[in-house]
């Protein structure tokens, strides 16, 4: 026991003088999560709204009617009006301060009545394109239905030709005169000969890409820690420590589980950084936080376990750092880390989650989504310690034998 300890204090000095590399590899991948977060955002926000600046030199009833347009129904949220003078409203599109201009030239009232060609010009934001496209298409709606309520109205607007506020009786009487109109045509348009139904799909949540990766990528960290600390054997080794072993009659058993002790102290504070960054810059909730810390702390431990068996396969260091690195990457991928599983194609995924990184993922983000029971969760973490009591024990037969040689 007393030798436990005192491996446990040796690795765990090492690390502490020695903290940039697993600083940085903890935090490569969260902070790749968090860059993800910032260019997607954290949800579907806000529709785009087009600045439309009018120019109202007609100032007459019906261009009031017309600009008012914009701002009901559904373009309220689409089009937002201001109104300026043309000369302001032209400096500032030179500017950019808007998605359009629209022009209402002057005797636009009288041209309408009077059934004149008639122009309204329309100012593009050459710097926007989506937006500038809304507002043109917009205005030429609005002016084919004017054009068209001219048509079928007839001489009922002559009235209000030319006026700016028509009074309380010359509205009510051009509107009793449109209601008999719409009565005189009503039965040619009603009942309509197709009926239409509109049905819209479910509305989605939005999708938080940094929520969505984060998951993945604390895995990546446990990953990329996990490989940095398995090299630490060869260092051992290079340094005589393992001959030293072997001749001061020390147990390799006390040596190598004060190795993975120490790791698994590393990982539980890489699992709790990860923690928090994910409740306090993502705004996820954690359910079971002592769960998930735990959790991660022992899936740290299985994959250093892993990679630690697959070091002392290799002759050398160089070797097996390059070994171990040929199965990260991979695992790391088709795993789950570097693409979720649900951008994955079908087929990847279903293979994904049988990677010993995936499956333990896969628990984990049960566990953060709040779905893990606490027996299901029991039953993978004995799984799990099954599984890096199978490995340590390969470990510690490869190193019996790595000390002797």
């Amino acid at each position: 026991m007393r030798f436990l300890l005192v491996s446990l204090g040796k690795d765990l000095t090492r690390i502490r003088r020695d903290p940039l590399a697993l600083v940085l590899s903890a935090l490569i991948p969260l902070v790749v999560a968090l860059l993800l977060r910032l260019a997607f955002g954290g949800g579907g926000g806000a529709s785009p709204t087009a600045d439309l600046l009018v120019a109202d030199n007609d100032e007459s009833f019906v261009s009031g009617m017309f600009v008012g347009a914009f701002g009901s129904g559904p373009l309220e949220d689409l089009i937002r009006v201001e109104t300026v003078t043309e000369e302001e409203g032209r400096a500032r599109m030179e500017k950019g301060d808007a998605s359009a201009l629209l022009v209402i030239p002057e005797h636009f009232s009288e041209d309408y009545f009077e059934e004149r060609p008639l122009t309204l010009t329309v100012v593009r934001n050459p710097a926007q394109t989506v937006l500038p496209d809304l507002v043109e298409e917009t205005v030429r709606t609005f002016a084919d239905a004017l054009n068209a309520g001219r048509r079928v109205l007839g001489s009922t607007l002559d009235p209000v030709v030319g006026l700016t506020s028509p009074d309380d009786d010359t509205v009510a009487g051009v509107a009793t005169s449109v209601n008999q109109v719409v009565q005189r045509v009503q039965p040619r348009i009603s009942p309509l000969g197709i009926d239409v139904e509109t049905i819209l799909p479910p509305e989605e949540p939005p999708v938080d890409y940094g929520a969505l990766f984060l998951p993945g990528m604390l895995f990546l960290g446990l990953l990329f820690v996990a490989d940095g600390l398995s090299g630490d054997l060869w260092q051992e080794r290079e340094g005589g420590t393992l001959l030293r072993m072997r001749t001061t009659g020390g147990s390799p058993f006390a040596f190598l589980a004060g190795k993975i002790l120490a790791g698994g102290a590393v990982f539980l504070i890489v699992g709790a950084v990860g923690l928090l960054a994910a409740r306090f810059l993502f705004g996820l909730p954690i359910p079971d936080p002592v769960s998930a810390l735990l959790w991660m702390g022992l899936s740290g431990m299985f994959l250093l376990t892993l990679l630690s068996l697959l070091q002392l396969f290799a002759r050398n260091r160089r070797g097996g750092n390059i070994l171990s690195t040929a199965v990260v990457l991979p695992l790391s991928m088709v795993g789950g880390s570097f693409f979720p599983f649900e951008a994955m194609p079908d087929w990847l995924a279903a293979v994904g989650r049988f990677t010993p990184n995936g499956w333990a993922l896969l628990r984990f983000k049960d566990i953060l989504a709040g779905t893990a029971t606490v027996g299901g969760t029991a039953l993978g973490a004995l799984l799990l310690v099954g599984i890096t009591a199978a490995l340590f024990a390969a470990v510690l037969g490869v190193l019996a034998r790595k000390a002797e040689a």
